[in-house]
C-alpha cells in the first residue's frame, strides 16, 4: 500500500508559513503568531492523526504501508536564512515542525517506509549539506537511496511512476533537475518578489487573481470615498440573488450601472479588468444566437490569466502523463525498465484522476493547503483538506489507485 502526498510546504512558523490549519471561515487578514502558533498546532494533530489511518489501513489489510512525499514537502524558499546551502534551514524547519518529524517517526517504528522526491520548492535538498542535515532528524528516509532525496519514484512491481510535475511548468522546470546549483525562473520569482508580498499579506500566494483583486477592495474601504462606499454597499444588495458567484457578480455590476457613479469607480475597474481577460478566451467566431451569447458569458466571467495559465499547466501535466503511459520518455526524469500503469504527479494543488486506457490512469495528489474563494460582502471563504493518492493491491491481484481528501479534517474546522 502506498500513500503519495506532495506540496506541504513546510516553513519555519513565520509569515510565510502556509502548513497552518486555521480554525476561521473567513480568511485571515493577518497571521499573527498566536495565530500561527494555534494553526501549528491544529495541523500538527490532524497530521498524527491521519498518520494513524495509514497504519489501521495498512494493518488491517495485512501490508506493509509506504509514504512518498512527492515534492515540495518542505518550502526551502522561504526559510531564512537566505543562504541556499545553509542546513540551518533543516533545523528551523524540524523545530518548528517537531510533531511532523515524530509523527514520521512513529509511522516508521511501526514499520511504515518514507520516500521523500524532490520538488521546485525543496530542490535544494539535492545539496548534501542539506541532505545530510535532513537525514539526521529522519534517518530513516530514502533508505534505498542512502538518504538522498529522489528525483522520481518507480516502482516497476506495482506499475507506478511518480515525480513531483515541476519538469512540465515553464516557469519551474530544470534544465538539469540533477544539478543542485540550478535555479528555475519560477525560484527567483518567489524568493524576489512573492515573499515581500507575502510578509505584508500573508494569504496573498492562496489566492487567485481575481480573489486577490476582491481581497484587496476589502481592505481598502478605510481609504475610499463616499461614492466607492455606496458602490461597496450594493454587493449586499444582490447577496441572495444566487450562490453561484458568476451570477452574483454580473448582477453586482448591473445594479452599479443603475447607480449614479463615475468612469474611475472600483466596480469598472474590476469589471473591465475581468472583461478584458475574459477576451483571450473567446475565439474569432463569437456566437451568434444571442441566448447562446447569454449562456456564454455566464459560462465565462470571472476567469483571469492566473487561472488560464494554471489550467494549462494541468493539461501539461496530463499530456505528459499520456505520454508515459503510451512509453514516450522524451522530457521525464527516470528511466523505466518497463511502460508503468499508473502515473502520479503533485506541483499544481489541484488533486485529478483520469483514465487513460484500460488499466491504466493519471493522478494529482493536490495538496494540504489553504484555498480560497469569494463567498459574499467582499469576503473569501477558505478551505482546507487533506488530498492524496492512494495505491493498493486489490483481491483480484492488480494494483488500483484512487485520490481521496481525508474528511477527519473536518472536525477539527471549529
Amino acid at each position: 500500500m502506498k500513500v503519495f502526498i506532495s506540496d506541504l510546504h513546510l516553513g519555519c512558523g513565520d509569515e510565510l508559513e502556509d502548513f497552518i490549519l486555521w480554525r476561521k471561515t473567513e480568511l485571515p487578514l493577518s497571521k499573527t503568531s498566536r495565530d500561527i502558533q494555534k494553526g501549528l498546532a491544529g495541523i500538527h494533530r490532524v497530521f498524527s492523526h491521519f498518520i494513524d489511518h495509514i497504519l489501521d489501513l495498512g494493518e488491517k489489510k495485512g501490508v506493509k504501508p509506504e509514504i512518498v512525499l512527492l515534492g515540495d514537502t518542505f518550502d526551502l524558499l522561504q526559510v531564512l536564512p537566505e543562504e541556499r546551502t545553509n542546513p540551518q534551514k533543516i533545523d528551523l524547519i524540524a523545530e518548528v515542525h517537531k510533531s511532523f518529524f515524530d509523527s514520521l517517526a512513529r509511522f516508521h517504528e511501526k514499520g511504515g517506509c518514507v520516500n521523500l522526491v524532490a520538488g521546485n520548492h525543496d530542490h535544494d535538498l539535492l545539496h548534501p549539506e542539506l541532505s545530510e542535515r535532513l537525514r539526521f532528524h529522519l534517518p530513516f528516509i530514502n533508505e534505498t537511496s542512502s538518504g538522498k532525496p529522489l528525483l522520481y519514484y518507480h516502482d516497476p512491481a506495482s506499475g507506478i511512476y511518480a515525480e513531483h510535475g515541476n519538469q512540465y511548468d515553464m516557469l519551474n522546470a530544470f534544465e538539469n533537475p540533477a544539478n543542485p546549483d540550478e535555479w528555475p525562473l519560477g525560484s527567483e520569482l518567489l524568493v524576489n518578489l512573492v515573499n515581500p508580498l507575502e510578509r505584508s499579506c500573508p494569504v496573498i500566494d492562496n489566492l487567485g487573481v481575481r480573489e486577490s483583486l476582491w481581497y484587496a477592495v476589502r481592505q481598502a474601504p478605510g481609504i475610499l470615498s463616499s461614492a466607492h462606499k455606496k458602490e461597496m454597499l450594493l454587493l449586499e444588495a444582490v447577496q441572495e440573488i444566487s450562490r453561484e458567484n458568476r451570477l452574483k457578480h454580473l448582477a453586482y455590476f448591473l445594479l452599479h450601472r443603475i447607480v449614479p457613479g463615475n468612469r474611475d469607480s472600483i466596480l469598472n475597474l474590476l469589471w473591465n479588468l475581468l472583461y478584458a481577460n475574459d477576451e483571450i478566451l473567446r475565439t474569432a467566431a463569437a456566437p451568434k444566437h444571442i441566448l447562446r451569447g447569454i449562456l456564454y458569458t455566464f459560462a465565462t466571467v470571472g476567469r483571469n490569466p492566473l487561472r488560464i495559465f494554471q489550467e494549462i499547466l494541468r493539461d501539461r501535466l496530463k499530456d505528459a502523463a499520456r505520454k508515459i503511459l503510451r512509453g514516450e520518455k522524451e522530457g521525464i526524469k527516470g528511466t523505466m525498465e518497463k511502460i508503468p500503469q499508473f502515473v502520479i504527479f503533485g506541483h499544481t494543488h489541484k488533486p485529478c484522476m483520469k483514465r487513460v486506457g484500460a488499466g491504466r490512469g493519471y493522478a494529482n495528489s493536490g495538496s494540504w493547503k489553504m484555498k480560497a474563494a469569494p463567498k459574499g460582502k467582499l469576503s473569501l471563504k477558505m478551505e482546507q483538506s487533506l488530498d492524496y493518492v492512494l495505491a493498493q493491491w486489490t483481491k483480484k491481484r492488480k494494483w488500483t489507485i484512487s485520490v481521496n481528501s481525508w474528511a477527519e479534517m473536518e472536525k477539527y474546522q471549529t
